[in-house]
């Protein structure tokens, strides 16, 4: 509260009213999928504590290996989601009814398929790590393919779910994909180089 500007004596009166304890109550929708914390303030509490209101409420989930935040159920709308889901924070606690529920969900796992070639082969990885065709990866993964020729042939584009004519390819699977290359015969140019005098020598390399 800001006053104008003062030309005489005033009075001022606050009045407090009592914070009454609010139960909150939280929990994620199958335990088996992952757990859930709480703090009021930065202090932990358990799920049905009564909990003075006024305080900042911070939901923090831990989702088990193979699972994923989904959505929430029963916060208010001036809560603050993270990008990832994983934590809920509820600015100030107001009276009402808290009952709090994490939905998490299995994070779907999709096939990589790598079509067979003639005069090339295709290889995959994720983080440097081998995937053979039929593979699963998750959801969101990035897998990177990578074209080989043989001699005297060379990449013309990649086909099925890639595209382009780099060496390398990198797709984001969110669903089933296929990749596939297509080869076609280099073209093989002669080049002559020499020495221009009789002090110095010269050599030549290829990728």
């Amino acid at each position: 509260y800001t006053t104008a500007a003062l030309s005489d004596n005033v009075r001022v009166e606050v009045r407090f009213a009592a914070i009454a304890d609010i139960p909150v109550s939280y929990a994620v929708n199958d335990e088996t999928m992952g757990t859930i914390t709480a703090t009021a303030d930065g202090y932990s509490f358990q799920s049905g504590d009564q909990i003075a209101g006024g305080q900042e409420i911070v939901f923090t989930v831990t989702p088990a290996e193979g699972y994923r935040m989904k959505d929430w159920t029963g916060l208010p709308a001036d809560a603050k989601i993270s990008a990832d889901k994983n934590t809920a924070t509820v600015p100030v606690l107001t009276a009402g009814t808290w009952d709090v529920t994490a939905n998490l969900e299995a994070i779907p796992q999709y096939t990589v398929t790598i079509e067979p070639t003639t005069h090339g082969s295709i290889t995959a990885a994720v983080d440097g790590k081998p995937i053979s065709s039929g593979d699963t990866v998750p959801d969101g993964t990035q897998v990177t393919f990578t074209a080989e020729a043989e001699d005297y042939w060379m990449l013309d584009e990649w086909t099925g779910d890639a595209s382009g004519r780099t060496k390398t390819v990198t797709l984001t699977v969110n669903n089933d994909i296929t990749v596939g290359a297509a080869f076609t015969e280099a073209l093989l140019y002669e080049v002559e180089y020499y020495v221009d005098g009789e002090h110095g020598e010269a050599s030549g390399t290829c990728e």
